[in-house]
């Protein structure tokens, strides 16, 4: 069995902001590509400072 595995993405340091309806867009799209690539990735967090979004594989 696979350990499960994930990452954080830290854009508060980049200077990103949180829009809502964009970034969950974004989001959605990074979270897959990342999934798709990487076989025992199970979750990714977000951190945009104020706001931290995690997703699952299983989302």
């Amino acid at each position: 069995m696979r350990k499960p595995y994930g990452m954080n993405l830290d854009y508060a340091k980049a200077g990103a902001a949180m829009d809502d309806e964009a970034n969950h867009e974004t989001i959605t799209y990074i979270a897959t590509f990342i999934f798709a690539l990487v076989k025992n990735a199970d979750w990714i967090t977000f951190d945009f400072g104020a706001d931290m979004q995690k997703v699952t594989r299983k989302e």
